[in-house]
């Protein structure tokens, strides 16, 4: 066959696509013409995990771009193998080395005759390609065969080398679009959806929600950890007419605070070590729509400082940078702290206090709105059993409700959806039974049958707590409030004091 003929063929059909596979089927019938040939495999040596892969595989009926790892025995030196491989070579039968015989079992081809050559670069000797042709029988290839195929080894390469990096691209792409679409979840958390318990027990809360959702007005949400400040903020955003921008969300806790500074307000290029390029922060990205300050309380003083300043103006700078950026954020705080006893011990700035508590929202523990567990309960078996891919959605076990009742939760909603989560996967049954330790209710406290020890304690609690409600004439919550001068939450002291038996509101006024 006519070499120059022959090259030239051989180039423009493996060149055409971008395809491998589909191109080394088009070049099988020319290779044909020229020597035995019924099928084309290209692998790679893959580095990274020490492996080789399977690029793509042709034959006269089928053209397939794979990706896929080939097993090898543990006890291979993978790199020695390669490197013992001549660069081109005839093998008679697959068996020829130890390396081929292991990659032509795993295809499952027995009884073939191989022409093989490396598909090398200057910068990849031995990670870019080995090609491999294929014809039934034994002894079907001759010298000459390889020489003529070795003059289109610089097409295959090139071929190679743009398929490699078209699945790089690939891949890049779908990674890409994938974390686009978790990035969209995440700052457009979309409309606003039934919540459970906002009929119930959240029912103030919700109307209060919806109150100051038109309003550019800060939020402060207060309560115990896992009550649900963050999906109150997302109905606020929700309803709000921000409610088309992002919804950036910051734990002002789990940043340390040499970072927060670079994380809130971004920084510029060559601000410190590592910064090789300017970054937005939070604010720059929260741009028109809703900044979530969760752990506000955690924030450092130097960090409150710059906030505050925000605050004031509307404006803000990055690290290492001294151009104003003005930005239009509506700010909703959440913390579990109590910041106004933080601001007289020094730990919380005062004016920031100021500045944040323009409408205050207490989201009110689990335990004072027990209608709401048997909602959530359900809502998260069912949730969890999808999860899970449990084949039936178990109903909760006779008495099962009535325990969970009783029981306090200390860690609130998020307690709740993990003991639920935690039963399903110990219980495999129709029904499920909740039988955790967590799950039965401390009895109270009772003057027949506490311990003489808890009982002193307790009544020195009691009276303390009765004078001070007698110096602020039953009042709990608010300046000059019970709450305020024992120096707890609201809704701990209720808590307390419905433990202790103590009598207060409106039944302490009959």
């Amino acid at each position: 066959m006519d070499q120059a003929l022959f090259f030239k063929e051989i180039t423009l059909n493996i060149c055409r696509s971008l395809d491998i596979a589909k191109g080394m089927q088009a070049c099988l019938p020319i290779i044909r013409r020229a020597m035995p040939a019924d099928e084309i495999m290209l692998h790679f040596y893959d580095p990274d995990l020490d492996c080789i892969r399977l690029i793509a595989r042709a034959t006269r009926d089928t053209a397939v771009l794979e990706n896929r790892p080939i097993p090898l025995p543990l006890d291979m030196d993978l790199i020695k193998e390669i490197r013992a491989l001549p660069r081109t070579q005839i093998i008679g039968l697959p068996g020829g080395n130890r390396l081929t015989h292991v990659i032509m079992k795993a295809h499952g081809i027995k009884d073939y005759s191989l022409a093989q050559m490396f598909l090398e670069t200057r910068e990849q000797k031995y990670g870019l390609g080995h090609f491999t042709l294929c014809a039934k029988g034994a002894n079907r290839y001759c010298p000459k065969d390889l020489d003529l195929l070795v003059r289109v080894r610089e097409p295959f390469t090139i071929a190679t080398v743009n398929a490699l990096h078209h699945l790089k691209i690939l891949k890049a792409r779908d990674n890409l679009a994938l974390e686009n679409r978790s990035l969209k979840q995440e700052l457009f958390p979309g409309p606003a959806t039934c919540l459970i318990g906002e009929e119930t027990g959240l029912a103030r809360v919700m109307e209060k929600a919806a109150q100051v959702a038109t309003t550019e007005s800060i939020v402060l949400l207060t309560g115990e950890t896992g009550v649900g400040k963050e999906i109150v903020a997302n109905r606020i955003h929700a309803l709000s007419h921000r409610q088309g921008h992002p919804m950036v969300k910051f734990n002002c806790g789990a940043v340390p605070d040499t970072l927060v500074d670079s994380e809130l307000f971004g920084h510029e290029r060559g601000a410190f070590s590592g910064a090789v390029a300017a970054t937005q922060g939070k604010f720059e990205r929260a741009h028109r729509g809703t900044l979530f300050l969760d752990e506000v309380g955690e924030l450092s003083p130097t960090a409150q400082v710059r906030l505050l300043r925000v605050l004031q103006n509307g404006v803000i700078e990055r690290v290492g940078g001294s151009r104003p950026i003005h930005t239009s954020v509506r700010i909703i705080a959440a913390t579990n702290r109590d910041l106004e006893a933080m601001t007289r011990d020094g730990g919380f700035r005062k004016d920031l206090w100021f500045r944040l508590n323009v409408f205050p929202m207490n989201i009110p523990p689990l335990r004072e709105r027990k209608e709401d567990i048997a909602l959530l309960a359900h809502y998260f078996i069912r949730e969890k059993s999808r999860e899970l891919n449990l084949p039936v959605i178990p109903v909760p076990a006779p008495h099962t409700m009535d325990r969970l009742m009783a029981y306090d939760w200390p860690g609130n909603v998020r307690e709740l959806e993990n003991i639920i989560e935690r039963s399903l996967i110990l219980n495999r049954g129709e029904d499920l039974v909740i039988d955790h330790p967590v799950t039965a209710s401390k009895p109270r406290v009772s003057p027949i049958t506490a311990v003489p020890g808890a009982l002193e304690l307790d009544r020195v609690m009691a009276d303390h707590i009765e004078r001070v409600l007698t110096m602020t004439q039953g009042k709990i919550h608010g300046p000059g409030g019970a709450a305020e001068l024992l120096a707890m939450n609201a809704g701990t002291l209720r808590h307390r004091m419905n433990r202790l038996g103590i009598v207060y509101g409106r039944r302490r006024r009959q």
